[in-house]
Protein backbone atom coordinates (compact mmCIF):
# COMPACT_ATOMS: atom_id res chain seq x y z
CA UNK A 1 0.00 0.00 0.00
CA UNK A 2 1.71 3.50 -0.98
CA UNK A 3 0.15 5.25 2.20
CA UNK A 4 0.33 8.78 0.68
CA UNK A 5 -1.78 7.61 -1.57
CA UNK A 6 -5.19 6.61 -0.10
CA UNK A 7 -6.24 8.12 -2.82
CA UNK A 8 -8.61 6.45 -5.31
CA UNK A 9 -8.18 7.54 -8.95
CA UNK A 10 -10.00 10.97 -8.56
CA UNK A 11 -7.56 12.10 -7.07
CA UNK A 12 -4.33 10.11 -8.71
CA UNK A 13 -2.84 13.29 -10.19
CA UNK A 14 -2.44 14.22 -6.29
CA UNK A 15 0.45 12.53 -6.50
CA UNK A 16 2.04 14.24 -8.51
CA UNK A 17 4.46 16.39 -6.15
CA UNK A 18 5.62 12.77 -5.08
CA UNK A 19 6.30 10.97 -8.47
CA UNK A 20 6.44 14.01 -10.35
CA UNK A 21 8.20 13.22 -13.74
CA UNK A 22 10.57 16.75 -14.16
CA UNK A 23 10.74 18.35 -17.45
CA UNK A 24 14.34 19.35 -17.84
CA UNK A 25 16.90 17.06 -18.41
CA UNK A 26 20.50 17.83 -16.87
CA UNK A 27 23.65 16.40 -18.65
CA UNK A 28 26.36 14.55 -16.53
CA UNK A 29 29.86 13.14 -17.77
CA UNK A 30 29.28 9.36 -18.47
CA UNK A 31 32.53 8.70 -16.66
CA UNK A 32 30.48 9.63 -13.03
CA UNK A 33 28.03 6.92 -13.81
CA UNK A 34 30.20 3.98 -15.23
CA UNK A 35 32.58 4.12 -12.18
CA UNK A 36 29.40 2.33 -10.37
CA UNK A 37 29.46 -0.78 -10.98
CA UNK A 38 32.37 -2.13 -9.47
CA UNK A 39 31.25 -0.42 -6.05
CA UNK A 40 27.97 -2.07 -6.18
CA UNK A 41 29.72 -5.45 -6.88
CA UNK A 42 31.68 -4.65 -3.73
CA UNK A 43 28.48 -3.67 -1.57
CA UNK A 44 26.47 -6.39 -2.19
CA UNK A 45 29.48 -9.11 -0.87
CA UNK A 46 29.92 -6.79 1.95
CA UNK A 47 26.18 -6.51 2.65
CA UNK A 48 25.66 -10.77 2.12
CA UNK A 49 28.19 -10.96 4.81
CA UNK A 50 27.05 -8.40 7.47
CA UNK A 51 23.28 -7.88 7.32
CA UNK A 52 23.87 -4.62 7.24
CA UNK A 53 21.05 -2.09 6.45
CA UNK A 54 21.21 -1.29 2.38
CA UNK A 55 22.09 2.03 2.72
CA UNK A 56 25.44 1.53 5.05
CA UNK A 57 26.99 -0.60 2.05
CA UNK A 58 25.94 0.96 -1.42
CA UNK A 59 28.23 3.62 -3.14
CA UNK A 60 26.95 7.56 -2.62
CA UNK A 61 24.45 9.02 -5.45
CA UNK A 62 25.92 9.75 -8.87
CA UNK A 63 23.51 12.54 -9.19
CA UNK A 64 23.73 13.97 -5.53
CA UNK A 65 22.16 17.49 -7.05
CA UNK A 66 19.36 16.30 -8.58
CA UNK A 67 18.89 13.81 -5.89
CA UNK A 68 19.05 17.12 -3.47
CA UNK A 69 16.34 18.57 -5.85
CA UNK A 70 14.28 16.17 -5.84
CA UNK A 71 14.04 14.99 -2.22
CA UNK A 72 13.78 18.62 -0.89
CA UNK A 73 10.72 18.94 1.14
CA UNK A 74 8.07 21.54 -0.57
CA UNK A 75 7.42 24.73 0.90
CA UNK A 76 4.79 23.86 3.59
CA UNK A 77 4.93 20.10 3.07
CA UNK A 78 6.89 16.82 4.28
CA UNK A 79 6.91 15.91 0.29
CA UNK A 80 8.33 13.23 0.21
CA UNK A 81 7.94 12.57 3.58
CA UNK A 82 10.67 11.59 5.75
CA UNK A 83 12.74 10.84 2.62
CA UNK A 84 16.70 10.51 4.13
CA UNK A 85 18.65 12.25 1.83
CA UNK A 86 21.30 11.27 4.25
CA UNK A 87 21.25 7.99 3.51
CA UNK A 88 20.58 7.93 -0.61
CA UNK A 89 22.70 5.69 -2.30
CA UNK A 90 23.42 4.37 -5.62
CA UNK A 91 21.36 0.85 -5.15
CA UNK A 92 22.13 -0.25 -8.90
CA UNK A 93 23.40 -0.13 -12.13
CA UNK A 94 23.74 -0.95 -15.80
CA UNK A 95 25.45 0.03 -18.56
CA UNK A 96 25.48 4.09 -17.19
CA UNK A 97 21.64 3.23 -15.94
CA UNK A 98 21.90 3.62 -12.17
CA UNK A 99 19.23 3.79 -9.34
CA UNK A 100 19.00 5.98 -6.08
CA UNK A 101 17.19 5.08 -3.23
CA UNK A 102 16.38 7.00 0.00
CA UNK A 103 14.91 5.64 3.02
CA UNK A 104 11.26 7.04 3.66
CA UNK A 105 10.69 6.33 7.44
CA UNK A 106 11.36 2.56 9.15
CA UNK A 107 10.44 0.84 6.00
CA UNK A 108 9.21 3.27 3.03
CA UNK A 109 11.72 4.37 0.54
CA UNK A 110 12.27 6.35 -2.63
CA UNK A 111 13.26 5.53 -6.14
CA UNK A 112 15.50 7.60 -8.52
CA UNK A 113 16.26 6.50 -12.00
CA UNK A 114 18.70 8.28 -14.19
CA UNK A 115 20.22 7.51 -17.74
CA UNK A 116 23.37 8.69 -19.18
CA UNK A 117 23.06 12.41 -19.75
CA UNK A 118 19.48 12.07 -18.38
CA UNK A 119 19.72 12.40 -14.41
CA UNK A 120 16.65 14.36 -13.82
CA UNK A 121 13.56 11.45 -14.68
CA UNK A 122 11.85 12.21 -11.32
CA UNK A 123 10.80 9.91 -8.65
CA UNK A 124 8.84 8.00 -6.66
CA UNK A 125 8.14 7.26 -3.14
CA UNK A 126 6.81 3.52 -1.38
CA UNK A 127 5.84 5.10 2.16
CA UNK A 128 5.30 1.40 4.16
CA UNK A 129 7.03 -1.78 3.08
CA UNK A 130 5.37 -2.19 -0.65
CA UNK A 131 6.91 -3.93 -3.58
CA UNK A 132 7.41 -1.51 -6.73
CA UNK A 133 8.43 -2.26 -10.59
CA UNK A 134 8.55 0.88 -12.83
CA UNK A 135 9.60 0.98 -16.64
CA UNK A 136 11.02 3.94 -18.32
CA UNK A 137 11.36 4.34 -21.85
CA UNK A 138 13.64 6.70 -23.57
CA UNK A 139 12.67 8.22 -27.47
CA UNK A 140 15.25 9.18 -30.20
CA UNK A 141 13.84 12.97 -29.67
CA UNK A 142 16.23 13.03 -25.80
CA UNK A 143 18.69 10.60 -26.73
CA UNK A 144 19.81 7.13 -27.52
CA UNK A 145 16.89 5.09 -27.55
CA UNK A 146 16.41 2.93 -24.47
CA UNK A 147 13.99 1.58 -22.08
CA UNK A 148 14.42 0.24 -18.60
CA UNK A 149 13.12 -1.51 -16.21
CA UNK A 150 13.97 -0.92 -12.74
CA UNK A 151 12.50 -1.68 -8.69
CA UNK A 152 12.66 -3.06 -5.35
CA UNK A 153 11.28 -6.66 -3.98
CA UNK A 154 11.58 -5.99 -0.14
CA UNK A 155 11.39 -9.84 0.48
CA UNK A 156 14.35 -11.06 2.55
CA UNK A 157 14.71 -13.80 1.15
CA UNK A 158 14.42 -13.10 -3.12
CA UNK A 159 17.83 -12.84 -4.79
CA UNK A 160 16.54 -12.85 -8.50
CA UNK A 161 13.77 -11.98 -10.45
CA UNK A 162 13.06 -14.00 -13.31
CA UNK A 163 11.55 -11.29 -16.13
CA UNK A 164 11.61 -13.92 -19.13
CA UNK A 165 8.20 -14.61 -19.61
CA UNK A 166 7.44 -11.57 -19.64
CA UNK A 167 9.84 -10.09 -22.21
CA UNK A 168 9.87 -12.81 -24.20
CA UNK A 169 13.37 -14.04 -23.84
CA UNK A 170 15.97 -14.98 -21.57
CA UNK A 171 16.10 -12.23 -19.01
CA UNK A 172 17.10 -13.34 -15.31
CA UNK A 173 18.20 -9.96 -13.02
CA UNK A 174 20.31 -10.31 -9.57
CA UNK A 175 18.58 -8.39 -6.97
CA UNK A 176 21.21 -5.80 -4.86
CA UNK A 177 21.22 -5.81 -1.29
CA UNK A 178 17.45 -4.43 -0.17
CA UNK A 179 16.28 -6.30 -2.94
CA UNK A 180 17.00 -2.79 -5.68
CA UNK A 181 17.34 -3.79 -9.57
CA UNK A 182 17.65 -2.08 -13.08
CA UNK A 183 17.49 -3.67 -16.08
CA UNK A 184 17.63 -2.79 -20.13
CA UNK A 185 14.57 -3.69 -21.99
CA UNK A 186 16.24 -5.91 -25.09
CA UNK A 187 15.96 -3.63 -28.01
CA UNK A 188 14.46 -6.92 -30.04
CA UNK A 189 11.29 -7.14 -27.94
CA UNK A 190 10.32 -3.67 -27.70
CA UNK A 191 7.70 -3.68 -30.16
CA UNK A 192 6.27 -6.52 -29.14
CA UNK A 193 6.04 -5.57 -25.82
CA UNK A 194 5.02 -1.61 -26.21
CA UNK A 195 2.16 -0.97 -24.09
CA UNK A 196 1.56 -4.68 -22.99
CA UNK A 197 2.09 -6.90 -20.09
CA UNK A 198 3.50 -10.03 -18.86
CA UNK A 199 4.62 -12.45 -15.60
CA UNK A 200 7.28 -11.97 -13.74
CA UNK A 201 8.75 -14.40 -11.14
CA UNK A 202 10.86 -13.96 -7.68
CA UNK A 203 12.97 -16.32 -7.04
CA UNK A 204 15.35 -16.92 -4.02
CA UNK A 205 19.16 -18.36 -3.79
CA UNK A 206 18.14 -21.54 -4.73
CA UNK A 207 15.70 -20.14 -7.53
CA UNK A 208 12.74 -21.60 -5.84
CA UNK A 209 9.62 -18.98 -6.48
CA UNK A 210 8.76 -16.79 -3.68
CA UNK A 211 6.36 -14.63 -5.65
CA UNK A 212 4.80 -14.74 -9.55
CA UNK A 213 3.43 -11.06 -10.10
CA UNK A 214 2.43 -8.61 -13.58
CA UNK A 215 4.49 -5.99 -14.99
CA UNK A 216 2.56 -3.53 -16.94
CA UNK A 217 5.24 -2.18 -20.02
CA UNK A 218 3.63 1.06 -20.76
CA UNK A 219 5.30 2.69 -24.45
CA UNK A 220 8.30 1.53 -26.01
CA UNK A 221 11.07 3.85 -26.99
CA UNK A 222 9.24 4.07 -30.65
CA UNK A 223 5.75 4.42 -29.03
CA UNK A 224 3.44 7.63 -28.75
CA UNK A 225 4.09 8.69 -25.41
CA UNK A 226 7.58 7.44 -24.61
CA UNK A 227 9.82 9.73 -22.24
CA UNK A 228 6.88 11.05 -20.50
CA UNK A 229 6.45 9.07 -16.89
CA UNK A 230 7.62 6.48 -15.73
CA UNK A 231 4.83 3.43 -15.80
CA UNK A 232 4.57 1.77 -12.39
CA UNK A 233 2.99 -2.04 -12.46
CA UNK A 234 0.23 -3.24 -10.11
CA UNK A 235 1.75 -6.16 -9.62
CA UNK A 236 -0.91 -7.90 -8.65
CA UNK A 237 -1.00 -12.08 -9.78
CA UNK A 238 -1.38 -13.33 -13.13
CA UNK A 239 -3.46 -14.02 -16.06
CA UNK A 240 -1.97 -9.95 -16.90
CA UNK A 241 -3.59 -8.09 -18.92
CA UNK A 242 -2.44 -4.60 -19.82
CA UNK A 243 -4.45 -1.40 -18.67
CA UNK A 244 -6.37 0.48 -21.28
CA UNK A 245 -4.57 3.46 -22.81
CA UNK A 246 -7.11 6.47 -23.15
CA UNK A 247 -6.46 9.98 -24.02
CA UNK A 248 -8.24 12.66 -21.96
CA UNK A 249 -8.71 16.06 -22.53
CA UNK A 250 -11.30 18.02 -19.92
CA UNK A 251 -12.57 21.12 -21.84
CA UNK A 252 -11.81 23.39 -18.44
CA UNK A 253 -13.88 26.04 -19.57
CA UNK A 254 -17.07 24.86 -20.17
CA UNK A 255 -16.15 23.16 -16.51
CA UNK A 256 -19.55 23.10 -13.85
CA UNK A 257 -19.16 23.09 -10.60
CA UNK A 258 -20.67 20.18 -8.41
CA UNK A 259 -19.82 20.70 -4.90
CA UNK A 260 -17.30 23.18 -3.31
CA UNK A 261 -15.77 23.49 0.44
CA UNK A 262 -13.32 26.00 2.11
CA UNK A 263 -10.62 24.05 3.76
CA UNK A 264 -10.48 24.17 7.64
CA UNK A 265 -7.13 22.56 7.36
CA UNK A 266 -4.13 22.18 4.82
CA UNK A 267 -4.28 19.36 2.01
CA UNK A 268 -1.81 18.72 -0.34
CA UNK A 269 -0.97 21.56 -2.09
CA UNK A 270 -4.17 23.76 -0.94
CA UNK A 271 -3.56 26.25 2.25
CA UNK A 272 -6.39 26.45 4.97
CA UNK A 273 -9.01 28.93 4.24
CA UNK A 274 -8.52 27.70 0.09
CA UNK A 275 -12.13 27.40 -1.03
CA UNK A 276 -11.59 23.99 -3.51
CA UNK A 277 -14.85 22.28 -5.65
CA UNK A 278 -15.07 18.92 -7.41
CA UNK A 279 -16.00 20.45 -11.05
CA UNK A 280 -17.68 18.60 -13.88
CA UNK A 281 -16.29 19.26 -17.32
CA UNK A 282 -16.88 17.79 -20.97
CA UNK A 283 -13.59 15.18 -22.37
CA UNK A 284 -13.04 16.54 -25.57
CA UNK A 285 -12.38 12.93 -26.69
CA UNK A 286 -16.02 12.48 -25.09
CA UNK A 287 -17.52 11.63 -22.42
CA UNK A 288 -16.84 13.79 -19.24
CA UNK A 289 -14.14 14.26 -16.45
CA UNK A 290 -14.55 14.93 -12.76
CA UNK A 291 -11.98 17.60 -11.66
CA UNK A 292 -10.58 18.80 -8.24
CA UNK A 293 -9.89 22.36 -8.37
CA UNK A 294 -9.83 25.95 -7.18
CA UNK A 295 -12.59 28.20 -7.29
CA UNK A 296 -12.36 29.74 -9.56
CA UNK A 297 -11.44 27.43 -11.94
CA UNK A 298 -9.66 28.64 -14.54
CA UNK A 299 -9.95 27.75 -18.73
CA UNK A 300 -6.48 26.76 -18.44
CA UNK A 301 -7.20 24.05 -15.69
CA UNK A 302 -4.16 25.77 -14.38
CA UNK A 303 -4.52 24.70 -10.00
CA UNK A 304 -6.41 21.93 -10.89
CA UNK A 305 -5.24 18.51 -8.92
CA UNK A 306 -6.88 15.46 -10.05
CA UNK A 307 -8.97 14.64 -12.70
CA UNK A 308 -11.25 11.21 -13.51
CA UNK A 309 -12.55 10.76 -16.90
CA UNK A 310 -15.07 7.80 -18.62
CA UNK A 311 -18.24 7.55 -21.13
CA UNK A 312 -20.15 8.68 -18.22
CA UNK A 313 -22.89 11.39 -18.62
CA UNK A 314 -21.35 13.03 -15.37
CA UNK A 315 -23.85 12.57 -12.99
CA UNK A 316 -23.38 10.51 -9.43
CA UNK A 317 -22.85 6.97 -9.90
CA UNK A 318 -26.20 4.66 -9.24
CA UNK A 319 -26.36 1.21 -7.61
CA UNK A 320 -24.80 2.25 -3.76
CA UNK A 321 -26.54 4.99 -1.96
CA UNK A 322 -23.54 6.21 -0.66
CA UNK A 323 -20.02 6.21 -2.48
CA UNK A 324 -17.07 7.16 -0.27
CA UNK A 325 -13.63 8.16 -0.95
CA UNK A 326 -11.10 9.10 1.74
CA UNK A 327 -7.21 10.74 1.37
CA UNK A 328 -4.28 10.76 2.95
CA UNK A 329 -1.41 12.41 2.50
CA UNK A 330 1.62 13.30 5.01
CA UNK A 331 2.50 16.83 6.15
CA UNK A 332 4.33 18.13 8.96
CA UNK A 333 4.13 14.99 10.66
CA UNK A 334 0.57 14.76 10.96
CA UNK A 335 -1.93 12.95 8.28
CA UNK A 336 -4.40 15.82 6.27
CA UNK A 337 -7.05 14.24 5.11
CA UNK A 338 -9.70 15.20 2.19
CA UNK A 339 -13.32 12.86 2.09
CA UNK A 340 -15.32 12.60 -0.88
CA UNK A 341 -17.97 10.85 -2.96
CA UNK A 342 -21.45 10.77 -3.97
CA UNK A 343 -24.92 9.51 -3.44
CA UNK A 344 -27.26 7.42 -5.57
CA UNK A 345 -29.69 10.00 -6.96
CA UNK A 346 -32.40 7.64 -6.31
CA UNK A 347 -31.81 6.87 -3.01
CA UNK A 348 -33.83 10.40 -1.89
CA UNK A 349 -30.42 11.25 0.41
CA UNK A 350 -30.45 15.12 1.23
CA UNK A 351 -27.76 15.67 3.36
CA UNK A 352 -24.78 13.56 4.23
CA UNK A 353 -23.25 13.96 7.49
CA UNK A 354 -19.92 12.60 9.31
CA UNK A 355 -19.81 10.36 12.35
CA UNK A 356 -16.36 9.67 14.21
CA UNK A 357 -15.21 7.61 16.28
CA UNK A 358 -15.53 10.04 19.48
CA UNK A 359 -19.30 10.26 18.77
CA UNK A 360 -18.88 13.80 17.26
CA UNK A 361 -21.47 14.07 14.17
CA UNK A 362 -21.09 17.31 11.45
CA UNK A 363 -22.66 18.02 8.25
CA UNK A 364 -20.92 17.48 5.23
CA UNK A 365 -20.49 20.49 2.32
CA UNK A 366 -22.98 18.42 0.13
CA UNK A 367 -24.85 19.40 -3.57
CA UNK A 368 -25.84 18.19 -6.98
CA UNK A 369 -25.06 14.42 -5.55
CA UNK A 370 -21.49 15.02 -4.65
CA UNK A 371 -20.26 15.96 -1.14
CA UNK A 372 -16.58 17.17 0.06
CA UNK A 373 -15.01 17.94 3.09
CA UNK A 374 -12.08 18.76 4.87
CA UNK A 375 -10.72 16.05 7.91
CA UNK A 376 -9.01 17.38 11.10
CA UNK A 377 -5.30 16.57 10.83
CA UNK A 378 -4.40 12.98 12.81
CA UNK A 379 -1.15 10.71 13.38
CA UNK A 380 -2.84 8.31 11.86
CA UNK A 381 -3.09 7.49 8.25
CA UNK A 382 -6.85 5.93 8.89
CA UNK A 383 -9.95 7.46 10.29
CA UNK A 384 -11.03 4.19 12.37
CA UNK A 385 -14.47 3.95 13.45
CA UNK A 386 -15.76 6.89 11.10
CA UNK A 387 -18.80 6.61 9.39
CA UNK A 388 -20.78 9.02 6.14
CA UNK A 389 -24.38 8.95 7.17
CA UNK A 390 -27.09 9.81 4.60
CA UNK A 391 -30.61 11.19 5.57
CA UNK A 392 -33.71 11.86 3.64
CA UNK A 393 -35.76 14.83 3.75
CA UNK A 394 -37.97 13.67 6.93
CA UNK A 395 -34.26 13.27 8.84
CA UNK A 396 -34.26 9.19 8.68
CA UNK A 397 -31.13 7.48 8.15
CA UNK A 398 -30.81 6.23 4.49
CA UNK A 399 -27.34 4.60 4.43
CA UNK A 400 -24.11 4.70 6.44
CA UNK A 401 -20.26 3.69 4.97
CA UNK A 402 -17.59 3.25 6.62
CA UNK A 403 -14.38 5.82 5.68
CA UNK A 404 -11.53 4.12 5.00
CA UNK A 405 -8.28 5.11 2.55
CA UNK A 406 -8.24 3.41 -0.38
CA UNK A 407 -4.94 1.92 -1.56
Amino acid sequence: MTTYSGHDELLSHLRTAVNRDQGRLRRRRRVALASVGVVLVTAATVAAATGLPWWESAAPPVNPKVVDRQLAPQIGTDFPPTADRSRARTVAEINGATLVAAPVGKTGYCLIPALPGHADLGFSCEYQQSDEVRTYAQPASQGTPRWIIYGRFNNPNAATVDLSAAVGTSLRVQLQPGGFFIADVPSSRWDALANGAGPATVLDSSGATLATVCLDWGPSPGSPGAGETRTPSDLGQPPCKAPVQIAVKPDFAQATKLVETTLAYDFSIWKAGTTIALWKAPDQGGGWCLVLGPVPLPASGAGAGAEQCGPTTGSPPPGHPLNVSFSSGLAHGMYRHLLQGSVDPSSGIVKVELQTADGAARSLDFANGYFLDNVAPTNSVRLDGAFVVGYDASGKEVARAAVSPHG
